[in-house]
C-alpha cells in the first residue's frame, strides 16, 4: 500500500513509529561545477524523490536517528545543537543531506563557515563535501564518524 501521509507502525505491539512520507515530484538537480561533464551527464534520476523519516512515539526513547533517503532531506540544528530533520519537505533547510549519481554528500546551504565539517574541511554556505565511511563529521557540536550502508 502507498504511505502518502503521516502514519503509526507497530512492531511486535510494543513498539511503535511514526512514519513521515515527504516525498518530492522530482529529484534535486544537483550543479557540481568542478565535475567532468561526462560524469554529470551520466546521472540518473530516481524512481522516488525527498525521504521518509521515522520517529519513536509515545514517548519511547529515541535509540536512534533514522531516515530513509531517496534523493534528499534538508535539517538543521535547534537551539540545544541537536538535529531537528525539516518535515516541511521544501527543500529551503540550513543543510542538506542527498544521494545523487551513487553518492551520499552533504551540502552547507545557508550556516555560518565554522558549523559544518567534512573531513576536518568546513563547509562554507553553498558548498558540498562527498560522504565516505568513516569520515569525520560535524556539525554544530555534534561529531560523527560517517557509516554509509
Amino acid at each position: 500500500m502507498p504511505l502518502r501521509d503521516r502514519a503509526l507502525l507497530t512492531l511486535g505491539g510494543v513498539f511503535s513509529l511514526e512514519v513521515i512520507p515527504l516525498l518530492a515530484a522530482t529529484s534535486l538537480s544537483l550543479r557540481i561545477p568542478n565535475l567532468p561533464a561526462q560524469l554529470a551527464s551520466a546521472a540518473q534520476p530516481t524512481e522516488l524523490a525527498g525521504a521518509v523519516l521515522f520517529f519513536p512515539s509515545h514517548r519511547q526513547p529515541m535509540v536512534r536517528q533514522a531516515v530513509w533517503i531517496f534523493s534528499h532531506v534538508g535539517l538543521a540544528l535547534d537551539a540545544a545543537q541537536r538535529i531537528v530533520w525539516d518535515q516541511r519537505g521544501r527543500g529551503v533547510s540550513p543543510v542538506i543531506f542527498f544521494h545523487d549519481r551513487g553518492c551520499f554528500w552533504l551540502g552547507n546551504r545557508t550556516l555560518p563557515g565554522d558549523t559544518l565539517e567534512v573531513a576536518g574541511v568546513a563547509l562554507a554556505p553553498g558548498e558540498i563535501a562527498p560522504l565516505v565511511t568513516g569520515q569525520p563529521l560535524r556539525l554544530g557540536t555534534l561529531r560523527f564518524n560517517v557509516n554509509i550502508s
